[in-house]
């Protein structure tokens, strides 16, 4: 049975849609930010200042200082707004469980993860544009393919980083998942239940590289509010990714993307040789420079990427729908996820276009309607 009802209404929608325009809020703030740490760091000469205090960038030591203390500074100055947005925000719309001393822990040890993956990917730039100056792209385009690698590699570590895994210990739901995954020819090799209740509300689930096959995840806080049935079909949706092929598309698509920026990036760096002291792209001094062509880059490609995603999430439904003929437990489960992570049904279009890598669950919903009545 199917619901015309609303999926959020009241206060519940509010919240929602307020949620929405604090995206937009965020996203400003952080553009903001980064247009004035260019300034300063750029224009201004902060960045050769701090080249020269870390021992002028002439030796992997000395980068590495400079990287470290520019991403400590850079974080410190954002962090007003993650505090914000990740934990006041959070704890006003009763997301977020953790108290704040959790909650900066697990700050703290995804700045560290990310700060030792900036590092080493921008010493390895860095020493590419020194040591190659006529060969840096086809090194660097080295350098990237080992780090999307080594990210593949790391995907089971990095999905249990804030949240950890323990038995499902659920035999109906592992057989359900299970039947799933045989009938797509997809071998499965465990479920394993996602711990996520002691930390935030929102549900997900998720497929990870597991050798030759694939584990799934399921968060504990998605099996306490979805039924069997549901879970099935947000599986099989999951499952519809792997089988169109979706992780590896959108990870050569990142591919080719970073390939752009780190080439951009090389010739703003040297076209900007001796402002505020920097020396071009093999200078580490450069560094701002080049992050800042990432943000600018990454906000334009993120149009055309998340147009793409948004179609892979169609098909994905679709895949789910054809697995498991089941729409009502279809639209059950979107409505759960809508309540549960308190997202806007249905998002302003211009929002959507610019923030969204998927399509709203109104929109979603209506497409699965429409298929189920002709398929």
């Amino acid at each position: 049975m199917t619901s015309n009802a609303p999926i959020l209404e009241g206060d519940t929608l509010k919240k929602a849609q307020q949620r929405e325009l604090e995206k937009v809020h965020m996203r400003l703030i952080g553009h903001a930010i980064s247009i004035f740490s260019f300034i300063v760091f750029v224009f201004l000469g902060f960045s050769s200042y701090l080249r020269d205090l870390t021992g002028g960038g002439n030796t992997i030591l000395s980068m590495l200082g400079f990287i470290a203390l520019y991403l400590l500074i850079e974080t410190i100055v954002s962090f007003p707004t993650s505090f914000y947005y990740g934990f006041i925000r959070e704890k006003r719309d009763e997301m977020l469980k953790q108290n704040l001393s959790g909650w900066l822990l697990d700050q703290l040890k995804e700045t560290v993860m990310g700060f030792a993956l900036i590092g080493v990917l921008m010493i390895a730039l860095f020493s590419a544009f020194r040591t190659f100056p006529t060969l840096w792209f086809p090194v660097a385009l080295g350098i990237i393919t080992v780090l999307f690698a080594a990210l593949l590699f790391l995907s089971p570590k990095l999905a249990r980083m804030r949240f950890k895994s323990a038995p499902l210990e659920n035999p109906e739901l592992e057989a359900r998942v299970a039947a799933v995954f045989q009938k797509a020819g997809v071998k499965l090799t465990k479920v394993s239940k996602w711990v996520f209740g002691d930390k935030i509300k929102q549900g997900n689930a998720a497929l990870i590289p597991d050798g030759l096959g694939s584990e799934v995840l399921i968060s504990d806080t998605l099996m306490a509010s979805m039924d069997a049935e549901g879970i099935e079909v947000v599986l099989a949706h999951e499952l519809g990714h792997k089988v169109h092929n979706d992780i590896r598309t959108g990870m050569i698509l990142s591919w080719l993307t970073l390939a752009a920026m780190i080439t951009a990036a090389f010739f703003a760096m040297n076209a900007l040789t001796g402002i505020g002291g920097i020396q071009g792209a093999t200078d580490i001094a450069a560094l701002p420079i080049l992050l800042f062509i990432f943000s600018i880059m990454g906000e334009i490609t993120g149009l055309y990427r998340n147009a793409i995603v948004r179609k892979a999430e169609y098909a994905a439904d679709k895949y789910a729908l054809e697995q498991t003929q089941n729409f009502p437990a279809f639209e059950r489960a979107f409505r759960s996820l809508a309540k549960d992570n308190l997202s806007d049904p249905n998002p302003p279009e211009w929002i959507e276009f610019w923030l969204h890598d998927h399509p709203s669950i109104e929109k979603r919903i209506a497409a699965a309607r429409a298929w189920a009545k002709t398929g």
